[in-house]
């Protein structure tokens, strides 16, 4: 699995758009708490990303922090920025999920979740959720992480409060 092999200033350009695209007006028909879903989305997804591609540039092995990824990519201070919700006063920091410990080969199911956020009431009852296979989701009321931690408690995922 895994994203084909990129240049670093394609992924930094790709990174910086979708921050800074997070940042435009809202349209009038969206609700605030839609348009900070969204921009939470784009964040999140590039957060996952970074991760993805620091695993197809490391021989399928995942890192062991969301922010070693991040930053190899971003370097430091866009990493601080960009693994936390950028909902305006928001203090979600978001959740990776280092499935080497279980999977040494880098084969984790693409139905796993990679990256998530930890608070669920920033933008409406629910989270958003990466999964392994890159595709993202919100997870109304957290209920669809939830029900993956207890169908999983090997894995000790922390639920959003």
């Amino acid at each position: 699995m895994g994203f084909p092999k990129r240049n670093e200033l394609t992924v930094v350009a790709f990174v910086l758009a979708v921050a800074v695209g997070g940042c435009s007006s809202q349209p009038k028909e969206t609700s605030q708490s839609e348009t900070d879903r969204l921009k939470c989305q784009r964040q999140i997804r590039c957060v996952a990303y970074c991760i993805l591609q620091y695993q197809s540039d490391h021989d399928e092995q995942l890192p062991k922090t969301m922010e070693e990824a991040v930053s190899g990519e971003v370097g430091k201070e866009m990493a601080q920025r960009l693994t936390q919700c950028p909902v305006g006063g928001a203090t979600a920091k978001y959740i990776y999920v280092d499935w080497s410990r279980w999977f040494t080969n880098g084969a984790v199911p693409i139905d796993y979740p990679l990256v998530y956020e930890s608070k669920r009431n920033v933008h409406g009852d629910g989270i958003n959720v990466v999964l392994m296979d890159g595709s993202v989701s919100w997870d109304e009321g957290a209920r669809w992480i939830t029900e993956f931690a207890k169908k999983h408690p090997e894995y000790r995922l922390e639920i959003p409060q």
